[in-house]
C-alpha cells in the first residue's frame, strides 16, 4: 500500500521562510529609520555648523565696523526692529555681512540644474531658502549686552538649530568707571616711604619733570592713600612727598619729612620731628606734634598735642578733647577746644584767641602774669573758658576694595583667567645667557641671536577684547630675562598674558618700548624688574595716548610680589591688587602703583603724570560726561579758547553757589585763570560732552544755534534804538531774543535766552535772568547795583569750517556786577527750548552711537 503524503515539510519550509522574510523586512525598516535617523542627524549637524558659521562671520575683524555700528544703532533705538520682532532675515544677514557671502551656506542647496533656470527663479529659489535663515537680536539695557542668536530654520531637511553669543558694551565717558590710576601710591594696607624717598606729580605734556611739586600739591585728591581698616601711612625721615596723605589708619611723620598737600586721618597722626606739613592736618584721633611746623591748621576729634618748643601751627587748632601745650608751642591763628586747654609752659603762644568749653590751665598766676598773656596783645580780650565752642565735623575716609577695576564686567582674576582659558600659551620663554633680542609685535613674534627659542621665533597673537579694544594677544608660561636681553615693543599695542614669572635682570637693553607702541602684561606669578630695565626718554603715554608700560598681577602673597629693583628711570603703571610693591634702589618709577601694600625706599621716587587719570576711562574728578541742561553751566562759561583775558578786580564775582564751579574754561585755558579773585579759584577745566562732545569742532553747537534762530520770539538786528527788556521774569514772559549784530549798549535787561550773534560791549547796569550766549567777544565797563543771575556762554566759532575760534573776555572800570548761579532761571530758559532743541544741546537719557566713538564693544559669551 503506498504512503499517503503529509506535506510537513512543506509547512516547515514556509514556516522559515515567512520567519526570514520577516526578519528581512525589519532589517530593511529599521536600516531605512537608521538612514532616516543619519541624514537628520547629518542635517541637524549642518544646520548647527550654518549658524556657527553665521556667528564666526559676524564676529569677523573686517565686520568690526559696520556690526558695531549696527547694534549702536539697536542699543540708540531698541525699536529699530519691532516690526520683525527683533529678527534680520536673509538679505538683511547678507548686507551686515561683509566678510563671507551668505552663498555658500545654500550652495549644496541648489538642484542640479540650477544654472540652467531662468534669473527670476533662480531668486525665487535662493529666497526660499535664505528666509529659513534668521539673526534674532535681544537687547538688555540694564546688563549693556546684546545676545544674538543664529538660527537655521530648516535650509536642509527642515531641521533648525541654533547658536548664540552675547556683545556686551560700555559707554567709554561712563563717570562711574574711573582710571586704576588715579594718583602717585595707592597702598590698600600700608605705605611705608623712607631714605630719602620723593613722591611727586606733573604733567608729561607740559614737558619733563621739574623735581617741583605738581598740581596734587593744591588738589583735594591725596597722592598717596591707603583704603582698608586701620592701614598706616608711615614716612621714614628726609621724604618729600608733593601732594597730599589719606590714611584709614595712623600717619607718622619721622626726621625732617615735607608733605605738600593736607594729611587726613581716621586715627591718629604724629609728627614727629623736624617736620612740614604745608597744608591742613585733619585726624579722627589725636594729634601729636614733635618740633615740626603746620602751614595750615590742625583740626582733630582727639587731643591736640603740642609737645616741643619747636612745634608751630601758622593756622588754627581745633579739637574736640583737649587743646595741649607741654612746652614753648606756639599757634598763629584760634585754639578752639570740646574740652580744656592746657598751656603746661609759661611760653607757650597763641595768636588771636583761645576758647575751651571746659577749663583752661595755666602756669600763669594773675594778676602780675594772667593766663591770657598767652595771647597776643592785640587779641588777649579772646580769652573764654567754660563757653560753647564749635569746631570743624572731620569727614570720614570709608574703607573700599583694593580691586576695584572694572575689567567689563570682570575683577582682574577673571580676567586673567579668561586670558588663559580662551589662548594657547607659545611656552616659556627662558633667556639665562648670550646676546639675544625678542621682538613682539602686532602680528608676529622675532627672535635673534638664539637657536633655543625657536618655538616662539615667527609666533603669531590671538586678537581678542582688552579694555573693549581688539588687541594682539601673547600667552606664555613664564618670561624670564637675564644676560644680555633685550625685549623689544614695536609696531602697536601688545598684551602679554604671562601664566608664572615675569623677570628681567643682568645687562643688554632691557626692555624697550617705542613711541607709537604700549604693553600691557597680565601676570600670575612674581614680577621682579632689575637693574637692566631701564627708560631714560621713554614717555609715561604713548603716541596714541596710552599708558606705555602696565602692570596686572594676580598673584597673592603678602609678601613682596612686585620687586622694582632698578637704579634707572622706569616708565610703569602697576595694579597689584593682591600682592606687596617695592620700589627701591634710588630709581625713579615714572607712573602709578595700586597694590596691597607698597613700599618705598633707598632714595627712589616715584612721580606721577596727571595725564594717567584718563587713560583707563573717565576719571571720576573730571567733568561729568554731558550738560544735559543749562543748569550745569557755570556764571562764567568759555567754550573758545581764550585770547585777550582781563577779570573784574572790582568787588564783581563769578558765584556758583556751591553747585557749580563759579568758572568754566576749556582745558588749555584752565592756568590762566587760576588764582581770579572774582571766582575764589573754584575755576574748572574740560567742557564736557553733549552740544560740545566734537572737541575743537562746533557741528553740534551750530545745528543748536540755528535751530534757536529760527524758533526764536524776536529776531534783532541793530538794537541801539530797541527798547528792552527782552522777556520778563515770571509769568510766563520769558523769551528766546538772538540779536544778528554787534551789542553796544548800556544797562541790558531780560529774562529767557539772549543770543548775540556778534560781540558784546556794553555796560552801566546790566540784569538777566537766565542765559546769554555771546558768539564773539565779551567786553564789560563798568556797572553795578543788578546782577546776572544764571550764566554767561561765550563761545564765538566760524560759520564756515565749524570751528571754535578766539574769544576776547575783558572787563574794566569799577562796578559791583554779580554773576550768580541761578538753577531756577536756568531751568526755565531751556524749558523755552521745544524737543528738538534740548536733545540737541544734550540728549542724557539716549544711549549714545557707537559711530561716534562713544560705544565700546566686547564679545562676552558664545553658547
Amino acid at each position: 500500500m503506498k504512503k499517503q503524503q503529509k506535506g510537513a515539510a512543506l509547512f516547515v519550509v514556509m514556516a522559515l521562510l515567512s520567519a526570514s522574510m520577516v526578519v528581512g523586512m525589519s532589517t530593511m525598516q529599521s536600516s531605512l529609520v537608521d538612514e532616516r535617523l543619519a541624514g537628520n542627524f547629518r542635517s541637524s549637524v549642518q544646520a548647527q555648523m550654518t549658524s556657527e558659521n553665521t556667528l564666526s562671520s559676524l564676529v569677523n575683524p573686517v565686520n568690526t565696523a559696520s556690526r558695531n555700528d549696527f547694534l549702536g544703532q539697536l542699543v540708540a533705538n531698541p525699536q529699530l526692529l519691532e516690526e520683525t520682532e527683533g529678527k534680520l532675515t536673509g538679505d538683511e544677514i547678507a548686507q551686515l555681512l561683509q566678510a563671507g557671502t551668505l552663498d555658500q551656506f545654500i550652495e549644496d542647496l541648489l538642484p542640479a540644474n540650477f544654472d540652467e533656470l531662468e534669473i527670476d527663479e533662480q531668486n525665487r529659489i535662493k529666497e526660499e531658502l535664505l528666509a529659513n535663515l534668521q539673526l534674532q537680536f535681544e537687547v538688555n539695557t540694564d546688563e549693556q549686552t546684546v545676545t544674538i542668536t543664529s538660527w537655521d530654520r530648516g535650509l536642509r531637511n527642515s531641521a533648525a538649530r541654533d547658536s548664540a553669543l552675547v556683545y556686551s558694551y560700555r559707554y567709554s565717558g561712563a563717570a562711574e568707571q574711573s582710571s586704576p590710576f588715579e594718583t602717585a601710591i595707592v597702598g590698600c594696607e600700608g605705605i611705608s616711604v623712607a631714605g630719602g624717598s620723593t613722591i611727586s606729580s606733573y604733567r608729561s605734556s607740559d614737558g619733563p619733570w621739574s623735581g617741583q611739586p605738581g598740581s596734587f600739591a593744591t588738589s583735594d585728591v591725596p597722592l598717596i592713600s591707603t583704603t582698608s581698616e586701620n592701614a598706616n601711612v608711615e614716612i621714614g625721615g628726609g621724604e618729600k612727598i608733593h601732594g597730599g596723605i589719606a590714611a584709614l589708619g595712623t600717619v607718622a611723620l619721622n626726621g625732617s619729612s615735607q608733605v605738600y598737600g593736607d594729611i587726613h586721618s581716621n586715627m591718629d597722626v604724629n609728627l614727629n620731628e623736624n617736620n612740614l606739613v604745608h597744608g591742613d592736618v585733619y585726624s579722627k584721633g589725636a594729634v601729636y606734634m614733635g618740633s615740626a611746623t603746620v602751614k595750615g591748621s590742625i583740626f582733630s576729634e582727639g587731643d591736640a598735642t603740642l609737645d616741643n618748643g619747636g612745634s608751630k601751627v601758622e593756622g588754627n587748632v581745633e579739637s574736640a578733647a583737649n587743646v595741649i601745650f607741654s612746652s614753648s608751642g606756639r599757634v598763629n591763628g584760634v585754639v578752639r577746644s570740646k574740652g580744656d586747654v592746657n598751656l603746661k609752659n609759661w611760653s607757650a603762644s597763641v595768636g588771636q584767641g583761645i576758647y575751651a568749653q571746659g577749663e583752661i590751665y595755666s602756669p600763669r598766676n594773675p594778676p602780675d602774669n594772667p593766663p591770657e598773656g598767652h595771647v597776643d596783645q592785640a587779641y588777649r580780650d579772646n580769652f573764654f573758658s567754660n563757653t560753647s565752642v564749635a569746631i570743624a565735623e572731620i569727614e570720614s575716609l570709608e574703607p573700599q576694595p583694593c580691586d576695584t577695576f572694572d575689567f567689563f564686567g570682570n575683577s582682574l582674576k577673571e580676567e586673567v583667567a579668561r586670558y588663559q582659558n580662551d589662548h594657547r600659551s607659545i611656552g616659556n620663554v627662558v633667556v639665562n645667557n648670550g646676546v639675544v633680542d625678542i621682538t613682539m609685535t602686532p602680528s608676529r613674534v622675532s627672535v635673534v641671536g638664539s637657536d633655543n627659542h625657536g618655538h616662539i621665533n615667527g609666533a603669531e597673537p590671538e586678537v581678542a577684547a582688552v579694555f573693549g579694544e581688539d588687541t594682539s594677544i601673547y600667552y606664555v608660561d613664564s618670561l624670564q630675562m637675564a644676560s644680555t636681553s633685550k625685549l623689544h615693543i614695536k609696531g602697536g599695542d601688545v598684551a602679554l598674558v604671562i601664566g608664572g614669572e615675569f623677570s628681567m635682570g643682568g645687562g643688554g637693553a632691557g626692555l624697550v618700548i617705542d613711541p607709537d607702541s604700549s604693553l600691557m602684561v597680565f601676570v600670575e606669578g612674581q614680577v621682579k624688574l632689575n637693574s637692566n630695565v631701564k627708560m631714560p626718554t621713554t614717555n609715561t603715554l604713548s603716541a596714541t595716548g596710552k599708558p606705555t608700560f602696565s602692570i596686572f598681577s594676580s598673584y597673592e602673597s603678602n609678601s613682596v610680589g612686585i620687586d622694582i629693583n632698578a637704579s634707572n628711570r622706569v616708565v610703569a603703571n602697576v595694579y597689584a591688587p593682591f600682592t606687596q610693591v617695592s620700589v627701591n634702589s634710588g630709581g625713579s618709577l615714572f607712573g602709578s602703583v595700586k597694590a596691597r601694600k607698597v613700599t618705598v625706599v633707598g632714595g627712589a621716587k616715584v612721580v606721577y603724570d596727571e595725564l594717567l587719570a584718563n587713560a583707563f576711562g573717565e576719571n571720576s574728578g573730571e567733568p561729568s560726561p554731558e550738560w544735559c541742561s543749562f543748569d550745569d553751566l557755570s556764571p562764567l562759561t568759555v567754550a573758545s579758547p581764550v585770547g585777550n583775558l582781563s577779570l573784574p578786580n572790582s568787588q564783581a564775582e563769578f558765584n556758583g553757589k556751591d553747585s557749580v564751579p563759579d568758572i568754566t574754561v576749556t582745558q588749555g585755558d584752565l592756568e590762566r585763570f587760576s588764582g581770579a579773585n572774582a571766582a575764589n579759584d573754584n575755576i574748572q577745566g574740560g567742557i564736557p560732552d553733549g552740544v560740545f562732545s566734537r572737541g575743537e569742532s562746533a557741528e553740534k553747537f551750530h545745528a543748536f544755534i540755528r535751530m534757536l534762530k529760527d524758533n526764536a520770539d524776536n529776531v534783532l538786528g541793530d538794537i541801539s534804538k530797541v527798547k528792552d527788556p527782552f522777556g520778563e521774569k515770571g509769568n510766563g514772559k520769558e523769551e528766546i531774543t538772538y540779536i544778528t549784530d554787534d551789542v553796544d549798549k548800556n544797562n541790558i535787561s531780560g529774562a529767557g535766552i539772549l543770543v548775540i550773534d556778534g560781540n558784546y560791549n556794553a555796560g552801566g547796569n546790566p540784569s538777566f535772568d537766565g542765559l546769554i550766549i555771546v558768539l564773539g567777544n565779551y567786553s564789560q565797563k563798568g556797572g553795578g547795583g543788578r546782577d546776572l543771575n544764571g550764566a554767561l556762554l561765550v563761545a564765538p566759532y566760524n560759520v564756515n569750517d565749524l570751528k571754535f575760534t578766539e574769544a576776547n573776555i575783558e572787563f574794566s572800570g569799577g562796578g559791583s556786577n554779580d554773576f550768580n548761579y541761578d538753577e531756577a532761571a536756568l531751568r526755565t530758559a531751556f524749558n523755552l527750548l521745544d524737543d528738538e532743541e534740548q536733545a540737541s544741546w544734550g540728549s542724557c537719557n539716549a544711549p549714545p552711537a557707537s559711530g561716534d566713538g562713544e560705544l565700546t564693544w566686547y564679545l562676552s559669551d558664545w553658547r
